[in-house]
């Protein structure tokens, strides 16, 4: 049995003998490739009554590898409007990505993802929405996300070797604007010098 099953079927047992936590539950666990978990924000929030689904894809390497994440979007359910939610589902999270650590679980990530709905104040998309989802792959784990700084629009998408597929300007204020160029600027040239 590959690490990722054993992992998965651990991951599995666990919940059936403890449960989930308050408004999250299983919908579809019935192999160690997809899993499809409910999450509803509880207490007074933007998206009080609102249920959201999420889909867990997972590889062989999980939990080395984060799983590819993203909301379910169908006849059933949709995205949340949020600053870091794509109306395809697409999740903006560092814990998706860089931040990934084989120590988190299903049920932690569900937990993190339902904190950050529920921290939410106002309900907007990114601001590259359609852009981004013109053009997105259909898996969010090849979209690699760079993290600068805290507000909606403070990351920029990137695809492949594209250091930005979007104009760094429409994305971030002045500041933030030269934080994004210098890191950018500062990874090209790694990646060119061939240094880490």
């Amino acid at each position: 049995m590959a690490v990722s099953s054993r992992r998965l079927q651990k991951e599995l047992l666990d919940i059936k003998k403890e449960g989930t936590p308050v408004g999250i539950s299983i919908l579809q666990a019935d192999d160690f490739a997809r899993w499809v978990l409910s999450v509803e924000v509880l207490g007074d929030t933007v998206y009080k009554g609102e249920k959201f689904a999420l889909l867990f894809r997972f590889d062989n390497e999980y939990p080395i590898s984060a799983p590819a994440v993203q909301f379910v979007v169908d006849d059933t359910y949709k995205a949340p409007i949020h600053p870091h939610v794509y109306s395809n589902g697409h999740i903006c999270a560092s814990i998706l990505g860089s931040e990934w650590s084989p120590v988190l679980s299903v049920i932690a990530v569900c937990v993190t993802i339902q904190s950050m709905l529920a921290s939410c104040k106002t309900k907007e998309r990114p601001p590259d929405n359609d852009r981004y989802v013109s053009h997105a792959p259909e898996n969010p784990k090849k979209t690699r996300w760079d993290f600068h700084g805290t507000s909606p629009a403070a990351f920029v998408p990137t695809h492949g070797h594209l250091i930005s597929s979007y104009p760094i300007r429409h994305l971030t204020p002045p500041t933030q604007r030269r934080q994004c160029i210098t890191t950018v600027t500062s990874r090209l040239h790694r990646v060119l010098v061939g240094s880490t």
